[in-house]
């Protein structure tokens, strides 16, 4: 995550409009929260983005340069009074709430700038976003209507601003293309037996954000995997996910584990915990997979009423290990072994064992292991 301390940054008055790259490369992830605010001195403000993966190698590096131009030639005074970047944050201190609405259109998009993060609203026209404190803005949009922005200041408590947006008909613009600036090598490291199936999984899109350029020999962790079961979830529904309105967790803002918890697909590790750098084990990667399969398949299944929708299967050979495989996660570690069809996408997934005929439950999966749930 990058901040950047601005002041005087004043684009809506004077017409300004600015370009911003990134070590060299086009980065309007950046340029638009420039563009969609008006800053004036002698307090500055903090705004946030979120770094794609596309960017990640040459950071990793040592490099980072970042270049503002304005180029109508009005001449803003703008400033940048520090730069911050954020390497493995923790993100819940880095939050604030805010809701708003918009009228004019039903069920309108909602993205918060700086970030690829999108809600719908609801009925009413309401929408609701976790932010990082500092100035922010936010950018509705709807098929066959004009967009809109509004920005204002988000606290990391008793947040005060509630953008209220009007949309009227008419062509909209395209909104930012973020496929553009993710890694142009889909994982950095990848076991020689995991190749293919990786390959699958990138065609189908079941690779998310979080995990596009990772070592893929390294261990998945439960945010990481919510976010896979998020994409098996849309791929398999052919639908979009969207996070919980009101977010239980107290160290976890992650819009996709949100997603995965609004879904079904997964639980906190207690009412108000999420645990999202807690390495995930085999058992518990079948029973998310299980619970997407069903919320797609199984009309009116939830969490709760989960013992009421049986799957029909066959039940393999018992593995050495059986014995280990917690009970409430042993119909979901046995249905996804050796293999079930998702005929809804016509792929293949499983879990299979590890010689000789071990499930081993408790181990943790490496990231390609849990590509092939």
């Amino acid at each position: 995550m990058l901040l950047l301390c601005i002041d005087d940054f004043q684009a809506l008055r004077w017409g300004s409009n600015f370009t911003v790259t990134l070590n060299g490369k086009d980065a309007p992830f950046i340029a638009e929260l420039l563009n969609h605010v008006d800053q004036t001195g002698p307090t500055c403000y903090i705004v946030s983005a979120i770094i794609p993966s596309g960017f990640y190698n040459e950071i990793a590096s040592g490099r980072l340069e970042i270049r503002i131009d304005e180029t109508t030639g009005v001449g803003d005074g703008f400033a940048v009074d520090f730069v911050k970047l954020l390497i493995n944050y923790n993100e819940s201190i880095f939050k604030g709430r805010f809701s708003g609405y918009v009228y004019g259109a039903k069920n309108a998009t909602v993205r918060l700038l700086g970030t690829s993060t999108t809600v719908t609203t609801d009925d009413g026209g309401k929408f609701t976003f976790e932010a990082v404190p500092g100035l922010n803005a936010v950018r509705a949009s709807a098929q066959g209507y004009v967009e809109e922005y509004d920005y204002g200041i988000v606290l990391s408590a008793g947040t005060e601003w509630e953008p209220f947006l009007y949309l009227s008909e008419g062509i909209g613009s395209p909104d930012i293309d973020f496929s553009k600036f993710a890694a142009t090598e889909a994982w950095s490291e990848a076991s020689s037996w995991a190749i293919a199936e990786l390959q699958k999984a990138l065609d189908w899109g079941l690779i998310p954000d979080a995990l596009m350029g990772a070592d893929m020999t390294k261990p998945i962790t439960r945010a990481e995997f919510a976010a896979v079961c998020v994409k098996v979830y849309e791929n398999l529904g052919k639908t979009k996910a969207q996070p919980v309105a009101e977010n239980p967790f107290t160290d976890c803002n992650d819009p996709e584990v949100l997603k995965a918890f609004n879904l079904g697909l997964t639980n906190g590790t207690s009412p108000t915990t999420f645990s999202p750098n807690q390495l995930l084990n085999r058992e518990q990667a079948a029973t998310m997979l299980t619970r997407a399969y069903k919320k797609v398949t199984m009309e009116g299944w939830t969490l709760e009423t989960d013992g009421n929708f049986k799957l029909n299967y066959e039940k393999p050979a018992a593995f050495a290990d059986d014995d280990k495989i917690s009970s409430w996660q042993r119909t979901a570690c046995t249905s996804w072994l050796p293999t079930t069809s998702l005929k809804a996408s016509g792929t293949t997934s499983s879990l299979q064992g590890i010689p000789p005929r071990q499930k081993k439950p408790s181990n943790t999966p490496t990231q390609p292991v849990s590509r092939r749930c």
